[in-house]
């Protein structure tokens, strides 16, 4: 009763409630509307919750523009996903022009906190010159560094790769896999969006 007088992580507790279930009936109305109380009072993982709503029309009407908004707003205090969704909001030109100038500069601040998916993108984007001049060997550093983290699909590029690469460059691009450690992003807003800071 007290939700829209409560501290915005009230309201986003009480929202993934509804929003899953959580001791309630499943209310995704319910949800977007705390959602949104505590997003428009600058709570990070409650502007991530909401774009995602809106992105998917799920409780709220479908709106590229608001997901692409509240995205933008939770990326830019640090949610690590919300940095990947708009890199591929650009990258598929969702609601927008396709920009994957743009797209590359999102999936590489994802990529350096370890989200394996915008890793995986930024090597497709390096090996096709999509936004960003062609360079097979970041695609290949990119490559292995999303298998290491488990992705299959990955670890099959980087062989692929591996076998394009000269001696040289293959061994320097092993060397910046080696030598790479993920930037560690702010646990109080990310691990209860599934970032792992520890990765």
């Amino acid at each position: 009763a007290s939700a829209t007088s409560s501290s915005p992580a009230t309201q986003y507790a009480l929202a993934k409630q509804y929003a899953f279930g959580n001791g309630v009936a499943t209310d995704l109305r319910k949800a977007a509307k705390l959602y949104e109380q505590a997003a428009k009072q600058n709570y990070a993982p409650a502007q991530y919750r909401l774009g995602a709503l809106y992105e998917k029309g799920t409780g709220v009407p479908q709106n590229d523009k608001l997901s692409f908004e509240w995205y933008e707003k939770a990326a830019s205090q640090g949610i690590v996903k919300a940095m990947h969704n708009l890199g591929i909001i650009y990258a598929e030109g969702r609601g927008m022009k396709q920009d994957f100038v743009t797209a590359a500069r999102w999936f590489d601040k994802a990529a350096e906190y370890g989200l394996g998916d915008s890793q995986y993108n930024l090597a497709i984007l390096n090996e096709r010159g999509l936004g960003i001049p062609q360079n097979l060997a970041t695609a290949y550093k990119w490559f292995a560094i999303a298998a290491n983290g488990g992705d299959k699909g990955a670890a099959q590029k980087r062989d692929e790769l591996a076998a394009k690469l000269d001696a040289t460059a293959l061994a320097q691009a092993k060397l910046a896999v080696a030598g790479w450690t993920p930037r560690v992003p702010d646990a109080s807003i990310n691990e209860d969006i599934g970032v792992n800071p520890s990765r």
